[in-house]
This record gives structure tokens, C-alpha cells and sequence, in this order.
């Protein structure tokens, strides 16, 4: 399933496409050494799209740091709302 969200970009409207996305999984420590399992951090791809929906790689050049952030809590909030069925106004 792919994902499309409504976000900004140096207050320029546009639209996050999450081509990937894996959730954060805790090491898992019991027993012997050799029982433990390394978990994995939380991964997340996407692409910035236009207000026409085509790539716009001149906004993605325009992400900060903060902006990454930013879209993944957007993203938490995009997921928690279409689980709930939670639709815009």
C-alpha cells in the first residue's frame, strides 16, 4: 500500500509519497547469549511529489533536517487517522 500525505516544504504545498517504511523493533535479550536477536531501527523513504502529484526533486533538495522529523510524525498521524477512519473536514 502506498501512502500519499498532504505536508509543505519551505511553506510550499506538496505531497509525501513513503515508498518504505519499517517500524523501530527493540533488541530481543533472554536466555544464553546465543538467544538474542539484534533488533533494527525505524526505517522511512519517500518521495516529495508537486500539487500535480509528479516528483519534485527541487523540493526534496529543500528538506532540512527538521523536515525529515517532521514527516515522519506526519506520517504517525497519517497512519493513526486512516485506522481510525478519521477523514478531512
Amino acid at each position: 500500500m502506498i501512502l500519499i500525505f498532504k505536508t509543505k516544504v519551505n511553506h510550499i504545498p506538496c505531497y509525501c509519497r513513503v515508498d518504505h517504511y519499517a517500524p523501530f523493533v527493540p533488541d530481543k535479550l533472554s536466555g544464553a547469549f546465543e538467544d538474542s536477536e539484534l533488533g533494527s531501527d525505524e526505517e522511512f523513504e519517500f518521495t516529495i511529489l508537486d500539487h500535480r502529484y509528479i516528483i519534485a526533486p527541487w523540493l526534496q533538495k529543500q528538506l532540512m533536517d527538521a523536515d525529515y522529523e517532521r514527516l515522519l510524525e506526519e506520517f504517525h498521524v497519517t497512519q493513526l487517522e486512516h485506522k481510525h477512519c478519521i477523514e478531512e473536514p
